[in-house]
């Protein structure tokens, strides 16, 4: 392995040294401050890999997001991350990331694996230290009218590009995901487009019943900056003006595509994505009267359907859902995805299987008669598992109480729930499948907000 990259050289480095050891601080930044509280969210991280060392790969997954962001150029430290975390065990990274010495600290200012804690244990430590995040955070958006940017906005903001040649940053061959734009780097508002003919690396994808109503755009963006996946796909997303919602997805580096009722109700669906996106198909051919339904589009070398499959209501028969399902059942057929990799994702408002109803798992006879319960319903999904197409989550966790959808506070605190929003991929993406789960925990928030009774389901590829 090549020795770590010197730091550049400070101005009076001497003196510099002599008063960050008089105020107890490390030569490294100079300030005690910033050493301590850099060490504190270490120590923090490393209690969390300690207990599971598979988040190791976290770091890796944020170089390979960051790159893709920065469209290929890959920081000199983030070059040497890269080769610490290929080359070594988790022990030794552990020591590295706790050395009490000058490269020690040099080391653990630009390590990968903050994404690990979460936005409340962050502002916590900054709390502990002096910061109130929060605050700037709010001064900042009131200022500028505009959400808190990323890091790659801050740095785009400051130097017109994202490139990151400003700081010794190493060229890098294309990335998989494509050749980048030979137009002008310089920041326009937009996502950086790349052409793409390939799956892009390291995909995380999600699907999430939004709830409809008014405000779900605000409810959702949080979540997107928590968790940043790469592409999201919608449902219940009609309410609102489509323009605003396309700005308010781009500030969040996002490009939006929407398919929404005329009328303004809660129905409509829609495909987030870091990438860029062509759209295919609007709408299930034949079944326009249903409402807007379903929407697939290609981005990032991944064709992606998200749909929101009709529920019975006095106004839908059971007859008319199965009739939907049959239709998108022939459009499937039809656009022969079987080379490309693709998703159907989406509320299907159905549970594949008993296991997927918390009847199972208590011991409760279901309903069979009832809507999503039906054997009709789920031999549906069974034929579409027998022409090929791989149920993500469940293939992962086969044995799991896991459920995506739960009709009250008091079901969800009994873990009393239905598993109907669903993620299948193709045999070209299920042997790149690495994890799938259910974010359960954001429906905790139902309470203040009222939506959405659906809780985003998450699928990482490598």
């Amino acid at each position: 392995m090549n020795q770590p990259h010197a730091h550049p050289a400070q101005p009076d480095r001497e003196a510099t040294e002599n008063q960050a050891e008089a105020e107890g601080g490390s030569p490294w930044t100079g300030h005690a401050g910033i050493d301590r509280r850099v060490l504190e969210m270490t120590r923090v991280v490393v209690a969390k890999i300690d207990r599971d060392p598979a988040l190791v790969q976290v770091g890796l997954e944020n170089i390979e997001r960051w790159t893709r962001q920065k469209k290929g150029y890959l920081p000199r430290c983030h070059a040497e991350w890269k080769e610490l975390i290929e080359t070594h065990p988790w022990e030794r990274l552990r020591e590295i990331l706790l050395e009490e010495s000058d490269e020690g600290q040099r080391l653990r200012s630009s390590h990968p694996f903050t994404g690990i804690l979460t936005r409340d244990e962050r502002d916590a430590i900054y709390a502990r230290h002096g910061i109130d995040m929060l605050r700037m955070r709010r001064e900042y958006e009131e200022r500028t009218g505009r959400p808190w940017p990323t890091t790659t906005e801050m740095v785009i903001e400051q130097f017109g590009t994202a490139d990151r040649r400003h700081n010794t940053g190493l060229q890098q061959a294309p990335l998989p995901v494509g050749e980048r734009d030979t137009r002008s780097p310089t920041y326009s508002g937009e996502p950086q487009r790349l052409v793409t003919d390939r799956l892009a690396a390291a995909m995380k994808i999600c699907t999430w019943n939004v709830g409809g109503g008014n405000g779900w755009v605000e409810r959702v963006i949080p979540w997107l900056r928590g968790n940043q996946p790469d592409m999201v796909g919608l449902q219940e997303a009609g309410r609102g003006d489509h323009e605003s919602v396309v700005s308010a997805f781009r500030s969040e580096g996002y490009c939006c595509k929407l398919h929404m009722e005329p009328d303004g109700k809660g129905r409509g669906v829609g495909i987030l994505s870091r990438h860029p996106l062509e759209v295919t198909q609007v709408g299930l051919p034949g079944q326009e009267d249903r409402g807007a339904r379903l929407l697939t589009a290609c981005t990032a070398g991944l064709s992606v359907t998200t749909v929101c499959v009709p529920s019975t209501s006095k106004k839908v028969s059971i007859e008319r859902k199965l009739a939907w399902l049959d239709a998108l059942s022939e459009h499937l057929r039809e656009r022969k995805t079987e080379d490309v990799p693709a998703v159907l994702l989406g509320d299907f408002n159905i549970t594949p299987k008993p296991i997927d109803s918390y009847h199972y798992w208590e011991n409760s006879k279901e309903r069979k008669n009832r809507p999503g319960f039906r054997e009709d319903e789920r031999s549906w999904i069974c034929s579409l598992l027998n022409a090929s197409w791989f149920d993500l989550v469940r293939d992962l966790n086969p044995d799991e109480r896991i459920f995506s959808y739960w009709h009250s506070p008091d079901l969800y605190n009994d873990n009393k729930g239905l598993r109907i929003d669903l993620v299948l991929g193709n045999a070209a993406v299920v042997k790149r499948l690495q994890s799938a789960w259910i974010d359960r925990g954001h429906y905790a928030d139902r309470g203040k907000t009222g939506k959405p009774d659906h809780a985003p389901v998450v699928v990482g590829l490598t």
